[in-house]
């Protein structure tokens, strides 16, 4: 068996006004072949203080389930900019494929009067399980 190609798809989150929610962002699969997600990972344009009553949320999905989040609270720490921050996945097995086709989204709302955050949300992804 040859050893799987990876894929890296990536979703840019713009910066809002703290406590402003964004729409959700979408990157689809348009390779041939199904994606297996391997792991998933942030990286903000500017650093993000953690804080437990006014902080930011990713939450990252593929159709409707949730495969990780991210909240920029205490227990996260604070963020400092251009450094990679990997997401647990809270997803196994069939949940972290990506059909050709499908969509995998990438949603950012705030808890009370929120945090400014952009940056990238990167899927490292291959066409072979792991």
């Amino acid at each position: 068996m040859s050893a799987p190609a990876y894929h890296q798809l990536d979703v840019k989150i713009g910066t809002a006004a703290a406590g402003a929610n964004e729409p959700a962002r979408y990157v689809n699969n348009t390779r041939p072949t199904k994606l297996f997600t391997e792991s998933v990972c942030f990286v903000p344009d500017t650093a993000v203080t953690a804080d437990d009553t006014n902080n930011g949320v990713i939450t990252v999905k593929i159709g409707a389930t949730t495969i990780a989040t991210m909240t920029t609270n205490a227990a996260q720490g604070n963020l400092v900019a251009g450094t990679r921050y990997a997401l647990t996945l809270s997803a196994s097995g069939a949940d972290l494929e990506i059909d050709v086709g499908e969509s995998v989204s990438v949603t950012k709302t705030y808890t009370g009067s929120g945090a400014v955050m952009s940056g990238v949300v990167s899927f490292s992804a291959s066409e072979q399980r792991s």
